[in-house]
């Protein structure tokens, strides 16, 4: 038996999660330019390492196996995904704003 893909392998991309996947890509981009406080940097590394784990297993996992199945429709699972990657992405892009602390304290 096999143990299954490669990880290498499962990076290849969601085609069914398709607005997820452009939630993730953001999300990286903006990670990948960051520069931030070393805390804060600590935080985005975090949760870039859970995102990846969850876009390369069980999300590509999903995605290949909704393959074997073209009667279900994978729009609002992707909808609701991507909507809580895109929730994510905009509050680490509003805690990584220089302003953010006197922002919270007023």
């Amino acid at each position: 038996g096999s143990a299954g893909p490669p990880l290498r392998e499962a990076q290849r991309g969601l085609d069914f999660f398709i607005h997820t996947e452009l939630a993730y890509q953001q999300f990286n981009e903006y990670t990948g330019r960051f520069a931030g406080e070393r805390a804060l940097r600590s935080l985005r590394e975090a949760l870039l390492r859970d995102l990846d784990f969850i876009h390369d297993l069980p999300m590509q996992t999903l995605n290949d196996r909704l393959k074997l199945y073209p009667f279900v429709d994978p729009a609002p699972l992707d909808t609701q995904l991507a909507e809580i990657v895109e929730v994510v992405s905009d509050w680490l892009t509003w805690v990584t704003k220089s302003d953010w602390l006197p922002e919270v304290a007023h």
